[in-house]
């Protein structure tokens, strides 16, 4: 009989705030903007879970989306959404699933005023289960960035986890990260 059991899994703090209402994401002129914002659905994984199994290790990915504005926000003028994606894994059939990789991706983070929104996100692994990939659209009040933006990865040399870093796609490093990594 199998169980379904819940299981809590820490991972490095983030910010799941957004404000009151389904107005978050600001819109590009001709957009109103008073008037005219999308919901970020903060509160939902963007993409389903991407599954892999190598040889017995079994793999989780996913993502949403999260407030990297720095700040409280209590109004839409005060949010600022960023990317968030994490890696859970599990190398033996009984065994719990637990943590292997999370962090927040946002390279404007904490300028709600005129910085990017990331949203929508959705994140996969390669068949090695080393590599990731994570994509997401953007909103800008400012100007005319909605759009699906270029996706940053995840490589890892050799499975070496103290290696990994979040590139573009031209493989520029846009930060190099820590083990626990919080936004």
């Amino acid at each position: 009989m199998a169980c379904a059991c819940l299981i809590s899994i820490l991972v490095a703090p983030y910010d799941a705030r957004d404000p009151n209402g389904r107005r978050d994401v600001k819109q590009p002129p001709p957009a109103n903007p008073a008037t005219d914002y999308l919901d970020s659905i903060g509160y939902h994984l963007m993409y389903r879970w991407q599954y892999r199994n190598q040889g017995g290790t079994e793999s989780l990915v996913g993502a949403c989306t999260v407030n990297v504005s720095g700040v409280n926000p209590v109004n839409n003028a005060a949010y600022q959404a960023g990317v968030r994606y994490f890696q859970l894994k599990k190398t033996a059939p009984g065994d719990p699933y637990a943590l292997f990789d999370s962090t927040t991706f946002s390279p404007d983070a904490n300028n709600p005023a005129t910085g990017l929104n990331r949203w929508l996100p959705s994140a996969a692994v390669d068949n090695q289960g080393t590599n990731l990939l994570l994509g997401n659209g953007t909103g800008s009040g400012s100007a005319r960035t909605n759009q699906w933006r270029e996706p940053v990865g995840r490589l890892s040399i050799l499975g070496d986890r103290s290696h990994r870093r979040l590139y573009f796609l031209d493989h520029k490093p846009i930060f190099e990260r820590a083990d626990r990594q919080p936004i």
